[in-house]
């Protein structure tokens, strides 16, 4: 059953999946990202379903669209959250992972 998480993405069960940070990150072509008060929607019109992205996750969204590969993406984030770096490398695993199932974004 689909479950809720804090970045307000609706994900199917885990599917352990393995993440290099060397991994570039980038948006599949028929997904649209709309900013709404720092906040953002994004449309993912091969499914036909959207998911909403609170202000943290659309932050790191555009970190990973914008840079390299993820570990810069992480460079750019940590001077931004008031985290261990840890802890925002695992939000930030989480929430490629999330966005990978939902057919948002493409690592290679």
């Amino acid at each position: 059953m689909p479950k809720n998480n804090n970045y307000g993405v609706l994900l199917p069960p885990d599917k352990n999946m393995s993440i290099k940070l060397s991994s570039k990150v980038t948006a599949i072509p028929g997904t649209h990202i709309t900013e709404i008060n720092q906040s953002a929607v994004a449309l993912n019109l091969n499914n036909e379903n959207y998911y909403g992205l609170n202000s943290t996750a659309f932050q790191m969204y555009q970190a990973l669209i914008t840079s390299n590969n993820i570990e810069q993406a992480l460079a750019m984030l940590k001077d931004n959250f008031l985290i261990p770096e840890e802890e925002l490398k695992s939000d930030l695993l989480e929430l490629i992972k999330e966005l990978e199932l939902n057919g948002l974004i493409k690592l290679s």
